[in-house]
């Protein structure tokens, strides 16, 4: 499993400060205790520990575990909320081989950002199966509970991970059911409810964690330590090559914040602060520098979604859906195509817009087979025939 080096030394830290405190996300580097993965998305700082404890292995084989775990599970529900979606076979076998080859390609790219495709693959398939079922049971209610759940544990493996998802399912419940809309909260309510558990759960163990190291550890300070914003927006504008001395790398940032307060601390308000105005900056003075960039980069989101919609976007011009699920879809691609055009559009901060590209070229595909689309290709082929 590929994994950012930084991110594995990261975890070694983590395991070493577990297995010396045994509290969560304490992390330990020889020398002192520290937060786990600061500066990082705290998920797999908690969760690869416990598993390397829970079944006596090593933190290779807990990585690998975790991850291809995740990719396994999701890939499951994916298909099971496909074969339940749709209605014929040719239909499931689209599904079925889109599925497995979106999670092999998320699967080369590695790391944390797999969230993305497993968040997506696990839940929009069986979101649509529900919502096509038009009616409310106990059923659809607990899938909302699970779904946030799921929700917000990806976020804390990687954030925002699970936001375009969100948005999805919040988009088929305001524009695609057509229950009362008393019915429509208790969705609503049971998939916040779901992200609300985790992040309570989450900002307990922080909230520990802070109180151990206060106590514990000489003159700690206490760390937000979330992950930054305004750092990779700023070197996102090194995507193109530049006059300004701007590139996606982490050092570039660090040294333009040290050129204007040496005393900053890494990630902090302070630190962020400055590179927001840095863009705000960079925004007024050199719009066409950024209009370029901007463009430079929606020009890589779109070959994306021609490589992995493909097909699925002319079904959907020649058998159209219906406004409310294209709505929800966009919503879903709008959001995640953000992660590309402010920071940089590679794959992996692609990866949750590629696997909604992938599953509207699904869905696509399979309402134009369902709606006669192998007739009607059937009888261009004759016609044709006749005219040769």
């Amino acid at each position: 499993m590929q994994i950012m080096p930084i991110r594995y030394q990261m975890l070694q830290e983590a395991l070493a400060g577990y297995e010396k405190t045994g509290v969560p996300l304490v992390a330990y580097d020889g020398k002192s205790l520290q937060p786990a993965g600061f500066g990082d998305d705290i998920g797999i700082y908690y969760v690869i520990p416990k598993i390397v404890h829970a079944f006596g292995l090593s933190i290779d084989q807990a990585i690998t575990a975790f991850y291809i775990g995740i990719i396994l599970v999701s890939l499951a529900l994916g298909l099971i909320g496909s074969f339940l979606l749709f209605k014929t076979w040719s239909g499931r076998l689209v599904a079925l081989i889109s599925l497995f080859g979106v999670a092999l390609y998320s699967f080369r790219v590695g790391d944390v950002y797999l969230a993305f495709t497993y968040i997506t693959i696990a839940i929009v398939p069986l979101s649509l199966y529900f919502a096509h079922s038009k009616k409310l049971s106990t059923s659809f209610v607990i899938f909302f509970l699970l779904a946030g759940i799921g929700i917000g544990i990806a976020h804390y493996v990687r954030s925002h991970t699970g936001t375009a998802v969100l948005i999805f399912m919040l988009s088929l419940v305001t524009f695609y059911l057509r229950f009362p809309w008393r019915k429509r909260l208790v969705l609503i309510i049971s998939l916040i409810f779901g992200i609300l558990a985790v992040m309570l759960y989450f900002n307990i163990l922080l909230d520990q964690r802070e109180a151990y190291l206060v106590k514990n550890q000489p003159n700690y300070k206490q760390t937000i330590g979330k992950h930054p914003f305004w750092h990779s927006i700023y070197i996102g504008f090194g995507y193109l090559n530049n006059d300004y001395g701007l590139k996606y790398k982490d050092e570039i940032a660090i040294r333009k914040v040290r050129s204007i307060s040496p005393s900053a601390i890494y990630f902090s308000e302070e630190y962020e602060a400055i590179l927001k105005n840095e863009v705000i900056n960079l925004i007024k003075g050199n719009p066409r520098f950024v209009l370029d960039t901007v463009f430079a980069k929606l020009g890589v989101i779109i070959y994306f979604l021609l490589k992995f919609a493909n097909i699925g976007l002319l079904a959907a011009i020649l058998y159209p859906k219906g406004w409310s699920i294209e709505v929800a879809f966009w919503n879903a691609l709008g959001f995640n195509s953000l992660f590309g055009i402010l920071v940089t559009p590679n794959p992996a901060y692609l990866l949750g817009f590629i696997a909604f590209a992938t599953i509207y070229g699904i869905v696509s595909i399979n309402h134009a087979i369902e709606h006669g689309a192998w007739r009607d290709i059937a009888a261009a082929l004759n016609r044709i025939r006749l005219r040769f």
